[in-house]
């Protein structure tokens, strides 16, 4: 009984078919992935709509809900792969242990695949975002409006900061000037 029921979970339509899908026959494809594939994802999300996504495409690796990176990156296109390309490293924006994780034993019969936890999948949705805001930002007459300004900002300071250095390297001429004095000073007594 229990076998015909976990075979309808499954999808299986016979426990020959739940006996390969269950021991790891990975010829047979997954019944939900017809259904997950789709566009990619254009546009920017919330952190609800991040973590609704995140809740819809996470599976269980050990005790956690997960997004393979191969998934994430069927989501948010080759953009995905480069962010995880540049941010996993030693000491890198995504933490292994605590952003993304791998399963397997790196063999033949279990190779490694690699997920993100939620934080993980957030801090590429944030990534994906960013890209987002800057195309849009690129494209849009508020943008360019706010570069104008920003440029001109940025111009004030520099001139602000390079009279400052000048009344700095004035002040150290003086107070060298005044040294000056005082040693010339103590030597004629």
């Amino acid at each position: 009984m229990l076998l015909s029921v976990f075979a309808v979970l499954v999808g299986a339509s016979n426990p020959t078919t739940l006996k390969n899908r269950v021991c790891g026959n990975y010829n047979i494809p997954s019944a939900r992935s017809k259904e997950r594939i789709r566009k990619l994802i254009q546009e920017m999300l919330n952190k609800a709509a991040a973590i609704e996504l995140f809740e819809k495409e996470a599976v269980l690796f050990g005790t956690s809900d997960a997004v393979p990176f191969y998934r994430a990156i069927e989501l948010f296109g080759e953009s995905a792969a480069a962010f995880f390309d540049r941010t996993i490293k030693f000491e890198g924006y995504l933490d292994g242990g605590a952003d993304w994780n791998a399963w397997g034993a790196c063999t033949d019969d279990r190779p490694m695949t690699n997920y993100l936890y939620k934080a993980g999948f957030l801090k590429l949705v944030t990534e994906h975002n960013y890209l987002c805001v800057i195309k849009a930002h690129a494209e849009s007459e508020g943008g360019r409006i706010f570069d104008k300004y920003w440029e001109e900002r940025s111009r004030r300071l520099e001139e602000w900061e390079a009279e400052e250095e000048r009344k700095r390297a004035e002040r150290k001429a003086k107070r060298a000037a005044a040294k000056a004095v005082r040693e010339a000073a103590e030597k004629e007594k």
